[in-house]
C-alpha cells in the first residue's frame, strides 16, 4: 500500500516539476555521524574536526572509518587554529588517508588576536600561514570562512592567500538559505566563486555547505516553485548550483540521514514554472454559494506524536497519505483543517511532520 501511495503521489505532482538526477557528487559529513545506514549513499569525503583544541582522539575516530570498509573518496581534517598546525601528528594523519586541511576561522574558537588578523594584507594574515604550511607539508588547504567574509575580504588579500597556495573555497550557506530562494542564493554563490577564481588567478576546488534542519525550515520560505516534499527547497538550490561546486558540505544536525537520501534521490527536482497559455472562457454568472468549512475533528491517541494520523496503532502508509493531503505551510497563511497528521501540535501539516512519520514508520 505504501508503495502504491508513493508511485500516486509522483505522477500527480504538477507537471512544472521534471524527474532529475540527484546530486551525485561527493558529499562532506563529519566523522561523528558516520555509521552503516550511510552505507549506500556516497561518494563521502569523511571530516574529522579538531575546531576547538588539537584534539587526539580525532585520528582513532577516523581510524576506525577507514577500517571499516565505509565508502570514501577521500578523508580531510578541519581546524579552528593555526596554532594546532604544530601539534598534528602528520604522518599519522596521512596514513589513515587524509590529504585535506580545511581552517574555519571564527570568533566562537578561534583566538581573537589571531581572528582579527583575517584581513591583514601581509604574510601575518592566518590564512597565509595556513596555505604555507600545506605546501611545506602536502596538504590541499581549504579555507572555509564566515559566509560574509567570503565577500567581504578585500581583493589583495584573496590574491593573497591562494598565492601562499591556498587550493580551495567553501561557502557556509546554511543560515541564508534558510531564509532566501534558491534562485537568490543561487546567483549570490555564482558570484563569489567567479570573484575568487579570477583573484586566485589558478583553478580552485569549491564546496557549498548546508544543513538539514534549516533546510526543513526553508521549506516554508514563499518562492516560485510549490514545495511538495520535505527538503525539496535546498534540494532545488543544490541542482542550481551542482555544476559550481566539486563537492557538497553537510554540516550535522538533525536527519542528516534523510537529508542525505533526499538530495541523492532520482526524485521530483524543481525545474522552471510553466505559465500556462491563458483562455477567455464565456463565464455564465451564478449565484455565490458559500460552503461551510467544517474542520476535520482530531482524535488522541498514544501515537498520535510519533506519525499515526489515524489513530489505529500503526504508523504505516495510510498516515503518510493522510498527511500528503492535508499539508498546510505557515507561509501560505490560512487555517489548516485538517489537522490528524501535525504530529508536533504546531497547527501545521508540514515537513516537520513528515520526519516524523518518516522516522518511525513500521514501529507499531
Amino acid at each position: 500500500m505504501f508503495i502504491i501511495l508513493i508511485a500516486l503521489f509522483f505522477l500527480l505532482i504538477s507537471p512544472v516539476h521534471a524527474q532529475t538526477t540527484g546530486f551525485s557528487k561527493t558529499i562532506a559529513i563529519n566523522a561523528s555521524i558516520v555509521n552503516s545506514s550511510y552505507q549506500n549513499l556516497g561518494p563521502f569525503n569523511i571530516r574529522g574536526m579538531m575546531l576547538t583544541s588539537a584534539n587526539n582522539s580525532v585520528y582513532s575516530q577516523l581510524e576506525n572509518i577507514k577500517n571499516s570498509g565505509f565508502p570514501i573518496t577521500d578523508f580531510s581534517l578541519g581546524i579552528g587554529s593555526i596554532s594546532f598546525l604544530n601539534n598534528l601528528d602528520i604522518a599519522r594523519l596521512k596514513n589513515i588517508g587524509v590529504t585535506i586541511l580545511s581552517y574555519n576561522p571564527e570568533g566562537g574558537h578561534t583566538p581573537a588576536a589571531e581572528f582579527k588578523e583575517r584581513f591583514t594584507d601581509s604574510d601575518n594574515n592566518p590564512l597565509v600561514q595556513f596555505a604555507k604550511w600545506g605546501e611545506n607539508n602536502g596538504f590541499k588547504t581549504f579555507w572555509a570562512p564566515l559566509r560574509n567574509d567570503a565577500d567581504s575580504t578585500p581583493d589583495s588579500v584573496i590574491k593573497r592567500i591562494y598565492a601562499a597556495g591556498m587550493d580551495g573555497l567553501g561557502l557556509q550557506e546554511q543560515q541564508f538559505i534558510e531564509k532566501s530562494c534558491p534562485s537568490v542564493r543561487t546567483v549570490k554563490v555564482k558570484e563569489t566563486l567567479n570573484r575568487h577564481r579570477q583573484l586566485a588567478g589558478k583553478p580552485i576546488e569549491t564546496t557549498v555547505q548546508i544543513m538539514a534542519n534549516r533546510c526543513l525550515r526553508a521549506d516554508n520560505v514563499s518562492c516560485a516553485d510549490a514545495i511538495v516534499y520535505p527538503y525539496q527547497h535546498c534540494q532545488l538550490f543544490v541542482n542550481n548550483i551542482k555544476d559550481e561546486i566539486n563537492a557538497l558540505g553537510v554540516w550535522p544536525s538533525t536527519d542528516d540521514l534523510n537529508f542525505i537520501k533526499t538530495l541523492r534521490s532520482d526524485s521530483l527536482l524543481p525545474t522552471a514554472s510553466i505559465t500556462p497559455t491563458p483562455t477567455s472562457p464565456t463565464i455564465t454568472p451564478s449565484p455565490t454559494v458559500t460552503p461551510t468549512v467544517v474542520p476535520i475533528t482530531v482524535v488522541a491517541c498514544n501515537k498520535k506524536k510519533y506519525g499515526d494520523a489515524d489513530c489505529d496503532g500503526k504508523i504505516s502508509g495510510i498516515d503518510y497519505s493522510i498527511w500528503l493531503n492535508s499539508q498546510c505551510y505557515p507561509h501560505q497563511g490560512k487555517v489548516c483543517l485538517d489537522l490528524r497528521a501535525n504530529f508536533n501540535q504546531d497547527k501545521y501539516v508540514d515537513g516537520l511532520d513528515f520526519v516524523i512519520w518518516l522516522n518511525n514508520r513500521g514501529k507499531n
